[in-house]
């Protein structure tokens, strides 16, 4: 008896040491989380204040990284991007991310991450205008903080080369040209992107999977769905079982839409498959009033979230901004976050912030809801209560 006694105690010791990401991956724990918005993949509107932006003109930094790094050049922007990453993101708030009850970070990462371009045949090069040594990061996030803190990681392919959306969070050659799927090496590179990410953290109990393409418009419907499950297949190939999300075109977010992602790679055929929605309450409600928004507005996705029929859903990104309209008070704020939160409880995948940290006008620029959680549970407008009935952190 005594044996099974401490046979049991060592098993339990055993269970609860095991990573969170095990829990997620199999479905017995929804998301709870937050990306790591502005960090390896840089916005200027995220950390507008950080020395990276010095003397960088607004018609530059707002292409996204490329066109930084093309104007800054390597002797001035290698140094400011080593600064930015050594500073920006830290151990300490992956600590605070686990003692605000949050299980998991979405991290988005850029194609030029792997340090090289197997799928270069004009032989640009493009991947060498970035600045070097994003991965030792990364790899920090993943093998140490993640593991040491038990959050569970999911890194989103943000920028792919090309640009899968024209917009600066990916990092397009040409500032708001998409040329993704235009190109056949575009795609086999991110491709090779995803393999090469599922490859590497295949053992990390943090890894919890990839998302293998953030918000991609203008892109050819096709190509972006055959892109997904030759991404999966070559991922599968390794005997990696890791989660893989896949991202609608960004307008056909709800359900019934004519390329029909519901069925797309459905269950059992395709397993460990999410799908990403981003349901902001800003762009498109123009005129709402704060008390639409945060009853109406969250119904209609209520409403998206019930008629679902397809991969388990996710909410990549959603914050508490709003449209200048919707004039909040920090108690009608804090009635918005629960009543969203609340709502995304529906979703199997779970839900990731944007965004842990947003340095201009947080946290509450007059009135208006935030796009920085951090600063969102540190004053109570956010509670972790929503989620972790344990938690003290709000009174």
């Amino acid at each position: 008896m005594k044996f099974l006694a401490v046979f049991s105690l060592a098993l339990v010791a055993m269970v609860t040491a095991e990573h969170i990401q095990y829990a997620i991956r199999a479905g017995q724990v929804p998301v709870r989380g937050v990306n790591l918005g502005g960090w390896l993949v840089v916005e200027h509107w995220i950390n507008s204040k950080d020395p990276l932006w010095d003397g960088v003109p607004s018609t530059v930094f707002s292409g996204g990284e490329m066109q930084t790094m093309r104007y800054l050049g390597h002797e001035v922007g290698d140094a400011r991007f080593q600064t930015h990453w050594d500073t920006f993101i830290t151990e300490e708030d992956i600590a605070n991310i686990a003692r605000d009850s949050l299980n998991t970070v979405r991290v988005p990462v850029g194609w030029w991450i792997l340090g090289y371009d197997s799928h270069d045949p004009s032989n640009q090069l493009e991947y060498k205008t970035f600045a070097p040594g994003g991965l030792y990061y990364l790899d920090r996030l993943v093998k140490e903080w993640a593991m040491k803190y038990n959050v569970a990681v999911l890194i989103c392919i943000h920028a792919a080369k090309g640009s899968q959306n024209g917009n600066d969070h990916s990092s397009p050659p040409d500032p708001g040209q998409v040329y993704w799927s235009q190109y056949p090496e575009n795609i086999d590179n991110t491709i090779e992107v995803a393999r090469f990410l599922a490859s590497r953290y295949r053992y990390t109990p943090s890894f919890l999977g990839v998302e293998l393409l953030n918000e991609p418009t203008s892109v050819d419907v096709a190509k972006l769905k055959d892109y997904y499950i030759r991404a999966y297949d070559a991922i599968r190939k390794t005997g990696n079982d890791c989660i893989l999300v896949t991202s609608p075109i960004l307008w056909e977010q709800n359900p019934g839409t004519s390329s029909d992602w519901e069925n797309f790679m459905p269950s059992p055929t395709y397993t460990n498959m999410w799908h990403d929605w981003h349901k902001y309450l800003i762009w498109g409600y123009e005129g709402q009033s704060a008390d639409w928004i945060m009853t109406e507005g969250v119904a209609l996705i209520a409403a998206d979230i019930a008629k679902w029929t397809g991969a388990p859903l996710v909410m990549g990104e959603w914050c508490l901004a709003a449209p200048s309209s919707a004039t909040f008070t920090d108690e009608t704020l804090k009635q918005y976050a629960n009543n969203y939160i609340t709502m995304m409880e529906a979703m199997k995948g779970g839900w990731t912030m944007w965004t842990w940290k947003q340095e201009w006008g947080n946290p509450r620029p007059d009135g208006q809801g935030g796009w920085s959680m951090k600063d969102l549970i540190n004053d109570c407008i956010i509670d972790p209560k929503l989620w972790d009935s344990s938690s003290t952190l709000c009174p």
